[in-house]
Protein backbone atom coordinates (compact mmCIF):
# COMPACT_ATOMS: atom_id res chain seq x y z
CA UNK A 1 0.00 0.00 0.00
CA UNK A 2 2.85 2.39 0.91
CA UNK A 3 4.65 1.56 -2.34
CA UNK A 4 1.50 2.04 -4.46
CA UNK A 5 1.01 5.49 -2.91
CA UNK A 6 4.60 6.42 -3.60
CA UNK A 7 4.41 5.23 -7.24
CA UNK A 8 1.05 6.77 -8.10
CA UNK A 9 1.01 8.43 -11.56
CA UNK A 10 -0.91 11.48 -10.43
CA UNK A 11 1.11 13.76 -8.07
CA UNK A 12 -1.92 14.48 -5.93
CA UNK A 13 -2.18 10.78 -5.10
CA UNK A 14 1.45 10.58 -3.79
CA UNK A 15 2.80 11.59 -0.31
CA UNK A 16 2.96 15.33 0.17
CA UNK A 17 6.53 15.16 1.52
CA UNK A 18 9.29 12.79 2.55
CA UNK A 19 8.32 13.48 6.18
CA UNK A 20 4.78 12.16 5.58
CA UNK A 21 6.28 9.01 4.07
CA UNK A 22 8.67 8.67 7.06
CA UNK A 23 5.72 9.01 9.49
CA UNK A 24 3.80 6.20 7.73
CA UNK A 25 6.87 3.96 7.72
CA UNK A 26 7.39 4.45 11.49
CA UNK A 27 3.71 3.80 12.19
CA UNK A 28 3.76 0.66 10.03
CA UNK A 29 6.83 -0.71 11.80
CA UNK A 30 5.36 0.14 15.23
CA UNK A 31 2.01 -1.50 14.41
CA UNK A 32 0.04 1.76 14.32
CA UNK A 33 -2.47 2.78 11.62
CA UNK A 34 -1.11 4.43 8.49
CA UNK A 35 -2.62 7.21 6.38
CA UNK A 36 -2.24 5.40 3.04
CA UNK A 37 -5.23 3.34 1.86
CA UNK A 38 -5.53 0.54 -0.71
CA UNK A 39 -7.31 1.49 -3.95
CA UNK A 40 -11.02 0.51 -4.08
CA UNK A 41 -12.50 -1.52 -6.97
CA UNK A 42 -14.05 1.61 -8.51
CA UNK A 43 -10.68 3.39 -8.50
CA UNK A 44 -8.92 0.38 -9.97
CA UNK A 45 -11.61 0.09 -12.68
CA UNK A 46 -11.38 3.80 -13.46
CA UNK A 47 -7.58 3.66 -13.81
CA UNK A 48 -7.81 0.50 -15.93
CA UNK A 49 -10.21 2.22 -18.27
CA UNK A 50 -7.83 5.16 -18.54
CA UNK A 51 -5.00 2.84 -19.46
CA UNK A 52 -7.15 0.81 -21.94
CA UNK A 53 -9.76 3.18 -23.43
CA UNK A 54 -10.62 1.06 -26.54
CA UNK A 55 -11.22 -2.12 -24.63
CA UNK A 56 -13.12 -0.27 -21.91
CA UNK A 57 -15.45 1.26 -24.53
CA UNK A 58 -16.19 -2.16 -26.06
CA UNK A 59 -16.87 -3.75 -22.67
CA UNK A 60 -19.13 -0.85 -21.73
CA UNK A 61 -21.17 -1.21 -24.90
CA UNK A 62 -21.60 -4.95 -24.36
CA UNK A 63 -22.60 -4.40 -20.73
CA UNK A 64 -25.14 -1.74 -21.68
CA UNK A 65 -26.63 -4.02 -24.35
CA UNK A 66 -26.93 -6.89 -21.91
CA UNK A 67 -28.55 -4.60 -19.36
CA UNK A 68 -31.14 -3.34 -21.85
CA UNK A 69 -31.84 -6.89 -23.08
CA UNK A 70 -32.29 -8.09 -19.52
CA UNK A 71 -34.69 -5.26 -18.77
CA UNK A 72 -36.72 -5.96 -21.90
CA UNK A 73 -36.81 -9.72 -21.15
CA UNK A 74 -37.97 -9.08 -17.62
CA UNK A 75 -40.67 -6.74 -18.91
CA UNK A 76 -41.91 -9.31 -21.42
CA UNK A 77 -41.82 -12.03 -18.77
CA UNK A 78 -43.90 -9.93 -16.41
CA UNK A 79 -46.34 -9.15 -19.26
CA UNK A 80 -46.64 -12.86 -20.12
CA UNK A 81 -47.20 -13.71 -16.49
CA UNK A 82 -49.83 -10.99 -16.23
CA UNK A 83 -51.56 -12.26 -19.38
CA UNK A 84 -51.44 -15.84 -18.09
CA UNK A 85 -52.77 -14.67 -14.75
CA UNK A 86 -55.61 -12.85 -16.55
CA UNK A 87 -56.40 -15.97 -18.58
CA UNK A 88 -56.45 -18.08 -15.43
CA UNK A 89 -58.63 -15.48 -13.74
CA UNK A 90 -61.03 -15.52 -16.71
CA UNK A 91 -61.29 -19.32 -16.50
CA UNK A 92 -61.78 -19.06 -12.75
CA UNK A 93 -64.61 -16.60 -13.35
CA UNK A 94 -66.16 -18.94 -15.94
CA UNK A 95 -65.97 -21.84 -13.50
CA UNK A 96 -67.33 -19.73 -10.65
CA UNK A 97 -70.25 -18.37 -12.69
CA UNK A 98 -71.13 -21.75 -14.15
CA UNK A 99 -70.78 -23.51 -10.81
CA UNK A 100 -73.09 -20.87 -9.34
CA UNK A 101 -75.53 -21.43 -12.18
CA UNK A 102 -75.36 -25.21 -12.01
CA UNK A 103 -75.08 -25.83 -8.29
CA UNK A 104 -77.07 -22.98 -6.82
CA UNK A 105 -79.96 -22.92 -9.27
CA UNK A 106 -79.86 -26.27 -11.01
CA UNK A 107 -78.84 -29.04 -8.66
CA UNK A 108 -80.10 -27.80 -5.30
CA UNK A 109 -83.80 -28.42 -5.86
CA UNK A 110 -84.28 -25.12 -7.69
CA UNK A 111 -84.21 -26.09 -11.35
CA UNK A 112 -88.01 -26.00 -11.59
CA UNK A 113 -88.57 -22.95 -9.39
CA UNK A 114 -90.28 -20.13 -11.34
CA UNK A 115 -87.84 -17.31 -12.11
CA UNK A 116 -84.59 -19.25 -11.79
CA UNK A 117 -84.55 -19.87 -15.55
CA UNK A 118 -83.92 -16.15 -16.07
CA UNK A 119 -81.24 -16.15 -13.37
CA UNK A 120 -79.42 -19.07 -14.94
CA UNK A 121 -79.64 -17.50 -18.40
CA UNK A 122 -78.12 -14.30 -17.00
CA UNK A 123 -75.29 -16.24 -15.40
CA UNK A 124 -74.75 -18.06 -18.68
CA UNK A 125 -74.42 -14.79 -20.60
CA UNK A 126 -71.83 -13.58 -18.07
CA UNK A 127 -69.87 -16.82 -18.40
CA UNK A 128 -69.99 -16.59 -22.21
CA UNK A 129 -68.43 -13.11 -22.08
CA UNK A 130 -65.56 -14.35 -19.93
CA UNK A 131 -65.07 -17.37 -22.17
CA UNK A 132 -64.98 -15.17 -25.30
CA UNK A 133 -62.41 -12.92 -23.60
CA UNK A 134 -60.34 -15.98 -22.74
CA UNK A 135 -60.43 -17.20 -26.36
CA UNK A 136 -59.62 -13.81 -27.88
CA UNK A 137 -56.71 -13.16 -25.50
CA UNK A 138 -54.71 -16.03 -27.03
CA UNK A 139 -53.14 -16.56 -23.61
CA UNK A 140 -55.24 -19.40 -22.21
CA UNK A 141 -53.75 -22.84 -22.60
CA UNK A 142 -55.83 -25.38 -24.57
CA UNK A 143 -56.82 -27.31 -21.46
CA UNK A 144 -58.24 -24.15 -19.91
CA UNK A 145 -60.20 -23.25 -23.04
CA UNK A 146 -61.46 -26.82 -23.42
CA UNK A 147 -62.60 -26.82 -19.81
CA UNK A 148 -64.43 -23.53 -20.35
CA UNK A 149 -66.22 -24.88 -23.44
CA UNK A 150 -67.29 -27.97 -21.48
CA UNK A 151 -68.71 -25.89 -18.62
CA UNK A 152 -70.64 -23.71 -21.06
CA UNK A 153 -72.06 -26.77 -22.79
CA UNK A 154 -73.14 -28.28 -19.50
CA UNK A 155 -75.06 -25.19 -18.45
CA UNK A 156 -76.59 -24.74 -21.90
CA UNK A 157 -77.77 -28.34 -21.73
CA UNK A 158 -79.34 -27.78 -18.30
CA UNK A 159 -81.19 -24.77 -19.73
CA UNK A 160 -82.57 -26.82 -22.62
CA UNK A 161 -80.43 -25.02 -25.24
CA UNK A 162 -79.61 -28.24 -27.09
CA UNK A 163 -78.13 -26.73 -30.26
CA UNK A 164 -75.82 -24.37 -28.36
CA UNK A 165 -74.85 -27.15 -25.94
CA UNK A 166 -73.99 -29.51 -28.80
CA UNK A 167 -71.76 -26.85 -30.38
CA UNK A 168 -69.95 -26.07 -27.10
CA UNK A 169 -69.44 -29.74 -26.24
CA UNK A 170 -68.15 -30.54 -29.74
CA UNK A 171 -65.69 -27.67 -29.40
CA UNK A 172 -64.62 -28.91 -25.98
CA UNK A 173 -63.99 -32.42 -27.32
CA UNK A 174 -62.02 -31.12 -30.29
CA UNK A 175 -59.78 -28.95 -28.10
CA UNK A 176 -59.32 -31.60 -25.42
CA UNK A 177 -58.52 -34.42 -27.85
CA UNK A 178 -55.98 -32.32 -29.77
CA UNK A 179 -54.38 -30.98 -26.60
CA UNK A 180 -54.18 -34.34 -24.84
CA UNK A 181 -52.79 -36.10 -27.91
CA UNK A 182 -49.70 -33.90 -27.67
CA UNK A 183 -49.05 -34.81 -24.02
CA UNK A 184 -48.27 -37.89 -22.02
CA UNK A 185 -51.31 -39.86 -20.79
CA UNK A 186 -52.62 -38.69 -17.42
CA UNK A 187 -55.52 -39.71 -15.21
CA UNK A 188 -56.87 -36.16 -15.02
CA UNK A 189 -56.93 -35.79 -18.81
CA UNK A 190 -58.68 -39.11 -19.34
CA UNK A 191 -61.29 -38.24 -16.72
CA UNK A 192 -61.83 -34.78 -18.24
CA UNK A 193 -62.52 -36.29 -21.66
CA UNK A 194 -64.82 -38.89 -20.09
CA UNK A 195 -66.76 -36.13 -18.33
CA UNK A 196 -67.28 -34.25 -21.61
CA UNK A 197 -68.49 -37.41 -23.36
CA UNK A 198 -70.83 -38.07 -20.42
CA UNK A 199 -72.38 -34.61 -20.84
CA UNK A 200 -72.96 -35.46 -24.52
CA UNK A 201 -74.82 -38.57 -23.33
CA UNK A 202 -76.98 -36.38 -21.08
CA UNK A 203 -77.67 -34.10 -24.04
CA UNK A 204 -78.91 -37.06 -26.08
CA UNK A 205 -80.93 -38.31 -23.11
CA UNK A 206 -82.64 -34.93 -22.76
CA UNK A 207 -83.65 -35.03 -26.43
CA UNK A 208 -84.89 -38.61 -26.07
CA UNK A 209 -86.92 -37.89 -22.93
CA UNK A 210 -88.60 -34.90 -24.60
CA UNK A 211 -90.38 -37.20 -27.08
CA UNK A 212 -94.13 -37.69 -26.99
CA UNK A 213 -95.27 -40.85 -25.14
CA UNK A 214 -95.43 -43.91 -27.39
CA UNK A 215 -93.96 -41.88 -30.28
CA UNK A 216 -90.40 -41.87 -31.58
CA UNK A 217 -89.63 -38.79 -33.67
CA UNK A 218 -86.52 -38.29 -35.85
CA UNK A 219 -85.19 -35.98 -33.13
CA UNK A 220 -85.65 -38.71 -30.50
CA UNK A 221 -83.78 -41.15 -32.73
CA UNK A 222 -80.97 -38.63 -33.05
CA UNK A 223 -80.88 -38.38 -29.27
CA UNK A 224 -80.41 -42.14 -28.88
CA UNK A 225 -77.82 -42.14 -31.66
CA UNK A 226 -75.92 -39.47 -29.73
CA UNK A 227 -76.05 -41.37 -26.44
CA UNK A 228 -74.45 -44.69 -27.38
CA UNK A 229 -71.12 -43.67 -28.97
CA UNK A 230 -70.42 -41.06 -26.31
CA UNK A 231 -71.31 -43.50 -23.53
CA UNK A 232 -68.85 -45.97 -25.04
CA UNK A 233 -66.13 -43.28 -25.24
CA UNK A 234 -66.78 -42.44 -21.58
CA UNK A 235 -66.21 -46.10 -20.64
CA UNK A 236 -63.02 -46.28 -22.69
CA UNK A 237 -61.49 -43.12 -21.21
CA UNK A 238 -62.28 -44.17 -17.65
CA UNK A 239 -60.86 -47.63 -18.38
CA UNK A 240 -57.61 -45.97 -19.48
CA UNK A 241 -57.66 -43.77 -16.38
CA UNK A 242 -57.96 -46.87 -14.20
CA UNK A 243 -55.04 -48.48 -16.05
CA UNK A 244 -52.96 -45.42 -15.13
CA UNK A 245 -54.07 -45.52 -11.48
CA UNK A 246 -55.30 -49.05 -10.65
CA UNK A 247 -55.58 -48.38 -6.91
CA UNK A 248 -57.94 -45.39 -7.15
CA UNK A 249 -61.33 -46.15 -5.59
CA UNK A 250 -62.87 -43.07 -7.18
CA UNK A 251 -61.78 -44.04 -10.70
CA UNK A 252 -63.18 -47.54 -10.19
CA UNK A 253 -66.46 -46.03 -9.01
CA UNK A 254 -66.59 -43.69 -12.00
CA UNK A 255 -65.87 -46.56 -14.38
CA UNK A 256 -68.80 -48.55 -12.95
CA UNK A 257 -71.06 -45.50 -13.41
CA UNK A 258 -69.92 -45.16 -17.03
CA UNK A 259 -70.69 -48.83 -17.66
CA UNK A 260 -74.18 -48.34 -16.24
CA UNK A 261 -74.69 -45.25 -18.42
CA UNK A 262 -73.61 -47.22 -21.49
CA UNK A 263 -76.02 -50.02 -20.53
CA UNK A 264 -78.93 -47.56 -20.17
CA UNK A 265 -78.07 -46.11 -23.59
CA UNK A 266 -78.22 -49.66 -24.98
CA UNK A 267 -81.64 -50.19 -23.36
CA UNK A 268 -82.98 -46.97 -24.91
CA UNK A 269 -81.35 -47.92 -28.20
CA UNK A 270 -83.39 -51.10 -28.29
CA UNK A 271 -86.51 -48.93 -28.62
CA UNK A 272 -85.29 -47.66 -31.99
CA UNK A 273 -83.27 -50.61 -33.29
CA UNK A 274 -85.35 -53.51 -31.98
CA UNK A 275 -82.07 -55.38 -31.45
CA UNK A 276 -82.02 -58.00 -28.71
CA UNK A 277 -78.21 -57.76 -28.82
CA UNK A 278 -78.48 -54.31 -27.22
CA UNK A 279 -80.30 -55.80 -24.24
CA UNK A 280 -77.76 -58.62 -23.89
CA UNK A 281 -74.88 -56.13 -23.91
CA UNK A 282 -76.71 -53.97 -21.38
CA UNK A 283 -77.17 -56.99 -19.11
CA UNK A 284 -73.42 -57.73 -19.18
CA UNK A 285 -72.42 -54.11 -18.55
CA UNK A 286 -74.78 -53.78 -15.59
CA UNK A 287 -73.50 -57.00 -14.04
CA UNK A 288 -69.87 -55.85 -14.29
CA UNK A 289 -70.75 -52.44 -12.80
CA UNK A 290 -72.55 -54.01 -9.85
CA UNK A 291 -69.61 -56.37 -9.19
CA UNK A 292 -67.24 -53.38 -9.01
CA UNK A 293 -69.55 -51.56 -6.61
CA UNK A 294 -69.94 -54.57 -4.37
CA UNK A 295 -66.14 -54.94 -4.24
CA UNK A 296 -65.81 -51.27 -3.29
CA UNK A 297 -68.38 -51.72 -0.51
CA UNK A 298 -66.59 -54.82 0.76
CA UNK A 299 -63.42 -52.74 1.02
CA UNK A 300 -65.14 -49.78 2.72
CA UNK A 301 -68.59 -50.60 4.13
CA UNK A 302 -70.81 -47.56 4.57
CA UNK A 303 -69.38 -45.57 1.63
CA UNK A 304 -72.41 -43.40 0.85
CA UNK A 305 -71.50 -42.66 -2.78
CA UNK A 306 -71.02 -46.32 -3.62
CA UNK A 307 -74.23 -47.32 -1.82
CA UNK A 308 -76.18 -44.79 -3.89
CA UNK A 309 -74.52 -46.07 -7.07
CA UNK A 310 -75.35 -49.65 -6.09
CA UNK A 311 -79.01 -48.68 -5.60
CA UNK A 312 -79.08 -46.95 -8.99
CA UNK A 313 -77.55 -50.07 -10.51
CA UNK A 314 -80.40 -52.19 -9.13
CA UNK A 315 -82.89 -49.70 -10.62
CA UNK A 316 -81.14 -49.92 -14.01
CA UNK A 317 -81.29 -53.72 -13.88
CA UNK A 318 -85.00 -53.50 -13.05
CA UNK A 319 -85.54 -51.15 -16.01
CA UNK A 320 -83.84 -53.76 -18.20
CA UNK A 321 -86.23 -56.45 -16.94
CA UNK A 322 -89.21 -54.20 -17.65
CA UNK A 323 -87.94 -53.53 -21.17
CA UNK A 324 -87.50 -57.27 -21.77
CA UNK A 325 -91.04 -57.92 -20.47
CA UNK A 326 -92.55 -55.37 -22.86
CA UNK A 327 -90.83 -57.13 -25.76
CA UNK A 328 -92.53 -60.45 -24.96
CA UNK A 329 -95.84 -61.21 -26.72
CA UNK A 330 -98.91 -60.61 -24.55
CA UNK A 331 -99.79 -64.29 -24.60
CA UNK A 332 -96.59 -65.36 -22.83
CA UNK A 333 -97.99 -64.46 -19.43
CA UNK A 334 -95.72 -66.73 -17.37
CA UNK A 335 -92.54 -65.31 -18.88
CA UNK A 336 -93.75 -61.75 -18.46
CA UNK A 337 -94.77 -62.44 -14.86
CA UNK A 338 -91.31 -63.89 -14.13
CA UNK A 339 -89.57 -60.81 -15.48
CA UNK A 340 -91.96 -58.60 -13.51
CA UNK A 341 -91.14 -60.51 -10.34
CA UNK A 342 -87.40 -60.12 -10.97
CA UNK A 343 -87.86 -56.39 -11.60
CA UNK A 344 -89.74 -56.05 -8.30
CA UNK A 345 -86.98 -57.85 -6.38
CA UNK A 346 -84.31 -55.62 -7.90
CA UNK A 347 -86.21 -52.45 -6.96
CA UNK A 348 -86.67 -53.79 -3.43
CA UNK A 349 -82.90 -54.29 -3.30
CA UNK A 350 -82.47 -50.67 -4.42
CA UNK A 351 -84.84 -49.54 -1.66
CA UNK A 352 -82.86 -51.50 0.91
CA UNK A 353 -79.63 -49.86 -0.25
CA UNK A 354 -81.19 -46.38 -0.21
CA UNK A 355 -82.73 -46.89 3.24
CA UNK A 356 -79.42 -48.06 4.76
CA UNK A 357 -77.54 -44.92 3.67
CA UNK A 358 -75.70 -42.86 6.31
CA UNK A 359 -77.76 -39.81 7.21
CA UNK A 360 -75.21 -37.35 5.78
CA UNK A 361 -75.37 -39.11 2.39
CA UNK A 362 -79.13 -38.64 1.93
CA UNK A 363 -79.78 -35.69 -0.36
CA UNK A 364 -83.10 -34.42 -1.71
CA UNK A 365 -82.36 -36.15 -5.01
CA UNK A 366 -81.72 -39.43 -3.19
CA UNK A 367 -85.07 -39.16 -1.41
CA UNK A 368 -86.76 -38.45 -4.71
CA UNK A 369 -85.17 -41.51 -6.35
CA UNK A 370 -86.20 -43.62 -3.35
CA UNK A 371 -89.78 -42.39 -3.79
CA UNK A 372 -89.73 -43.44 -7.44
CA UNK A 373 -88.64 -46.92 -6.33
CA UNK A 374 -91.59 -47.08 -3.93
CA UNK A 375 -93.90 -46.05 -6.78
CA UNK A 376 -92.53 -48.68 -9.18
CA UNK A 377 -92.88 -51.42 -6.55
CA UNK A 378 -96.43 -50.35 -5.77
CA UNK A 379 -97.34 -50.36 -9.46
CA UNK A 380 -95.95 -53.89 -9.92
CA UNK A 381 -97.85 -55.16 -6.87
CA UNK A 382 -101.09 -53.49 -7.90
CA UNK A 383 -100.85 -55.08 -11.34
CA UNK A 384 -100.37 -58.45 -9.62
CA UNK A 385 -103.51 -57.87 -7.54
CA UNK A 386 -101.58 -57.49 -4.26
CA UNK A 387 -103.42 -54.34 -3.25
CA UNK A 388 -102.52 -54.19 0.45
CA UNK A 389 -98.77 -54.35 -0.29
CA UNK A 390 -99.18 -51.85 -3.11
CA UNK A 391 -100.92 -49.43 -0.75
CA UNK A 392 -97.99 -49.69 1.69
CA UNK A 393 -95.52 -48.70 -1.02
CA UNK A 394 -97.67 -45.81 -2.27
CA UNK A 395 -97.96 -44.55 1.32
CA UNK A 396 -94.17 -44.70 1.67
CA UNK A 397 -93.88 -42.79 -1.58
CA UNK A 398 -96.03 -40.00 -0.19
CA UNK A 399 -94.12 -39.95 3.09
CA UNK A 400 -90.82 -39.59 1.21
CA UNK A 401 -92.04 -36.77 -1.04
CA UNK A 402 -94.22 -34.69 1.28
CA UNK A 403 -91.27 -33.20 3.24
CA UNK A 404 -89.55 -32.35 -0.03
CA UNK A 405 -92.64 -30.53 -1.31
CA UNK A 406 -93.15 -28.70 1.99
CA UNK A 407 -89.58 -27.38 1.96
CA UNK A 408 -89.59 -26.72 -1.81
CA UNK A 409 -93.21 -25.94 -2.75
CA UNK A 410 -92.27 -24.49 -6.14
CA UNK A 411 -90.40 -27.57 -7.38
CA UNK A 412 -92.82 -29.19 -9.81
CA UNK A 413 -91.36 -32.70 -9.82
CA UNK A 414 -91.97 -32.94 -6.05
CA UNK A 415 -95.52 -31.66 -6.43
CA UNK A 416 -96.26 -34.08 -9.26
CA UNK A 417 -94.69 -36.89 -7.23
CA UNK A 418 -96.97 -36.19 -4.26
CA UNK A 419 -99.98 -35.97 -6.60
CA UNK A 420 -99.00 -39.30 -8.20
CA UNK A 421 -98.75 -40.93 -4.77
CA UNK A 422 -102.22 -39.63 -3.86
CA UNK A 423 -103.65 -40.72 -7.22
CA UNK A 424 -102.09 -44.21 -6.96
CA UNK A 425 -103.44 -44.58 -3.44
CA UNK A 426 -106.90 -43.47 -4.55
CA UNK A 427 -106.97 -45.93 -7.44
CA UNK A 428 -105.69 -48.87 -5.41
CA UNK A 429 -107.91 -48.26 -2.37
CA UNK A 430 -110.96 -47.85 -4.61
CA UNK A 431 -110.11 -51.14 -6.31
CA UNK A 432 -110.40 -52.81 -2.91
CA UNK A 433 -113.96 -51.46 -2.69
CA UNK A 434 -113.13 -48.89 0.00
CA UNK A 435 -114.67 -45.50 -0.80
CA UNK A 436 -112.02 -43.86 1.44
CA UNK A 437 -109.94 -43.80 -1.73
CA UNK A 438 -111.97 -40.76 -2.74
CA UNK A 439 -110.32 -38.68 0.02
CA UNK A 440 -106.88 -39.40 -1.43
CA UNK A 441 -108.01 -38.24 -4.83
CA UNK A 442 -109.59 -35.03 -3.58
CA UNK A 443 -106.20 -34.24 -2.04
CA UNK A 444 -104.55 -35.10 -5.37
CA UNK A 445 -106.73 -32.57 -7.19
CA UNK A 446 -105.77 -29.83 -4.72
CA UNK A 447 -102.06 -30.68 -4.99
CA UNK A 448 -102.17 -30.36 -8.78
CA UNK A 449 -104.30 -27.20 -8.84
CA UNK A 450 -101.92 -25.49 -6.41
CA UNK A 451 -99.18 -25.83 -9.03
CA UNK A 452 -100.99 -23.12 -11.04
CA UNK A 453 -101.01 -20.82 -8.03
CA UNK A 454 -97.25 -21.26 -7.60
CA UNK A 455 -96.39 -21.10 -11.31
CA UNK A 456 -99.23 -19.81 -13.56
CA UNK A 457 -97.26 -20.83 -16.67
CA UNK A 458 -97.30 -24.54 -15.84
CA UNK A 459 -100.54 -25.18 -17.66
CA UNK A 460 -99.71 -28.83 -18.38
CA UNK A 461 -101.12 -29.65 -14.93
CA UNK A 462 -104.58 -28.94 -16.36
CA UNK A 463 -104.28 -31.91 -18.71
CA UNK A 464 -102.96 -34.07 -15.88
CA UNK A 465 -105.80 -33.03 -13.57
CA UNK A 466 -108.32 -33.83 -16.29
CA UNK A 467 -106.81 -37.25 -17.07
CA UNK A 468 -106.65 -38.29 -13.42
CA UNK A 469 -110.15 -36.97 -12.70
CA UNK A 470 -111.64 -38.80 -15.67
CA UNK A 471 -110.10 -42.12 -14.58
CA UNK A 472 -111.31 -41.83 -11.00
CA UNK A 473 -114.77 -40.58 -11.97
CA UNK A 474 -115.16 -43.47 -14.41
CA UNK A 475 -114.19 -45.89 -11.63
CA UNK A 476 -116.74 -44.34 -9.28
CA UNK A 477 -119.54 -44.33 -11.90
CA UNK A 478 -118.80 -47.96 -12.82
CA UNK A 479 -119.25 -48.87 -9.16
CA UNK A 480 -122.36 -46.65 -8.95
CA UNK A 481 -120.81 -44.10 -6.57
CA UNK A 482 -122.52 -41.24 -8.39
CA UNK A 483 -122.52 -38.76 -5.53
CA UNK A 484 -118.80 -39.22 -5.02
CA UNK A 485 -118.19 -38.87 -8.77
CA UNK A 486 -120.09 -35.56 -8.75
CA UNK A 487 -117.98 -34.40 -5.81
CA UNK A 488 -114.80 -35.04 -7.83
CA UNK A 489 -116.09 -33.18 -10.86
CA UNK A 490 -117.38 -30.23 -8.84
CA UNK A 491 -114.10 -29.85 -6.97
CA UNK A 492 -112.11 -29.97 -10.22
CA UNK A 493 -114.32 -27.24 -11.68
CA UNK A 494 -114.04 -25.15 -8.51
CA UNK A 495 -110.24 -25.43 -8.38
CA UNK A 496 -109.85 -24.42 -12.02
CA UNK A 497 -112.22 -21.51 -11.57
CA UNK A 498 -110.13 -20.31 -8.64
CA UNK A 499 -106.89 -20.66 -10.62
CA UNK A 500 -108.31 -18.61 -13.51
CA UNK A 501 -107.31 -15.36 -11.81
CA UNK A 502 -103.67 -16.40 -11.59
CA UNK A 503 -103.16 -17.48 -15.20
CA UNK A 504 -102.41 -14.80 -17.80
CA UNK A 505 -104.19 -16.63 -20.63
CA UNK A 506 -107.26 -18.22 -19.05
CA UNK A 507 -108.68 -19.53 -22.32
CA UNK A 508 -107.67 -23.15 -21.64
CA UNK A 509 -109.13 -23.03 -18.16
CA UNK A 510 -112.38 -21.48 -19.38
CA UNK A 511 -112.82 -24.28 -21.91
CA UNK A 512 -112.16 -26.94 -19.26
CA UNK A 513 -114.60 -25.29 -16.84
CA UNK A 514 -117.29 -25.45 -19.54
CA UNK A 515 -116.55 -29.15 -20.10
CA UNK A 516 -116.77 -29.88 -16.36
CA UNK A 517 -120.07 -27.98 -16.17
CA UNK A 518 -121.48 -30.07 -19.01
CA UNK A 519 -120.14 -33.29 -17.47
CA UNK A 520 -121.69 -32.43 -14.10
CA UNK A 521 -125.08 -31.67 -15.65
CA UNK A 522 -125.01 -34.91 -17.64
CA UNK A 523 -124.14 -36.96 -14.58
CA UNK A 524 -126.85 -35.28 -12.49
CA UNK A 525 -129.42 -36.09 -15.16
CA UNK A 526 -128.21 -39.68 -15.25
CA UNK A 527 -128.46 -39.87 -11.45
CA UNK A 528 -132.00 -38.38 -11.48
CA UNK A 529 -133.04 -40.87 -14.16
CA UNK A 530 -131.71 -43.75 -12.08
CA UNK A 531 -133.54 -42.46 -9.00
CA UNK A 532 -136.83 -42.20 -10.91
CA UNK A 533 -136.36 -45.70 -12.31
CA UNK A 534 -135.62 -47.07 -8.85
Amino acid sequence: VLCEKCLSKRPEDRYESAGALADDLRNYLSGFPISARALGWSQRLSRWCQRNPAIASLVGTIAATLLVATAVSLGLMFQARAAQAEAEWNLHMIESVLDEALVSVSENDLADVPGTQLVREKLLSIAQRYYLRLQQSGQGNPEMIGRGAFLLGRLQNSLGQQAAAAESLDQALEIQEKSFAEKAPAVERELALAETHLECVKLGERVWNAREPLAISPEARDGVALMQPHAQECVEHRTRALALDPTSREVRRLLASAQMTFALAKIEGRSTSGSEADLQEAHGLLQVAQVIRQELLDEAPGDGKVMIDLAKGYVAQADLKDTQARAIPAGATNERAQLGSESLELRQSAIKSFESLPHDSISSQTRYELALCYQACGTHLEAAGKFELAIEYFEKMGLALNPLLMSNPAVYKYRKGVADAQYNLAQTVLRTGDIVGLDYFLDCQKTLANALLVDPHRTEVISLLNAYSETIVQNLVTNEHFTEALECLEQAKSLLTEARGFVADSGDIDREVVKYTERIEALRKELEQRNRTA
